[in-house]
């Protein structure tokens, strides 16, 4: 239960840092805490299997009016100047590296958290998620990186049937 708060309140953080808008909730609470239970990987902390199996669940409820923000997460990238620092400092030795690692540390690691919670997400809607196929597959086709084209295509396989992966790309 105290996981289930910390994520919570870590994305009801997130979510008031991050967004304008207001995303979709689910007993007063925020889509982002719901995947943040659902996937443990994503935060770094354990969800007992009832804990996921209530933010499964809870993602249903909100179902098809998650899919704007999965499909917007799903696309979010690093600012261009972020990856040319960061893949500049990267080429440096080490301590000389020391620079690009406190960029990640001062300003985080969003857009790796919110594509792995738009994956988990999309993955929790399955087929309920077929309204976002043809956005998807302008992903794969489209998509700005090879990170967004293999994304897409992996939720297109969570999506199932409705969208064959054995389609030519």
């Amino acid at each position: 239960m105290v996981l289930f708060v910390g994520c919570v309140v870590v994305g009801a953080i997130m979510a008031s840092m991050v967004f304008h808008e207001s995303e979709p909730t689910y007993h007063g609470v925020s889509l982002t805490s719901w995947l943040c239970a659902y996937d443990s990987m994503a935060t770094g902390r354990r969800s007992s299997p009832q804990q996921k199996q209530e933010a499964a669940e809870a993602v249903r409820q909100i179902g098809t009016n998650a899919l704007p923000w999965l499909l917007k997460w799903m696309r979010y990238e690093p600012a261009p100047w972020r990856q040319k620092w960061r893949s500049t400092f990267d080429k440096l030795p080490h301590p000389l590296n020391h620079p690009g690692r406190l960029s990640d540390s001062a300003f985080g690691l969003q857009w790796e958290l919110r594509n792995q919670l738009a994956r988990g997400g999309f993955e929790i809607l399955g087929r309920e998620a077929a309204p976002a196929v043809p956005e998807l597959f302008q992903m794969v086709r489209q998509g700005a990186s090879t990170r967004l084209k293999n994304d897409a295509r992996f939720v297109l396989v969570d999506i199932g049937t409705l969208a064959d992966p054995s389609r030519e790309w």
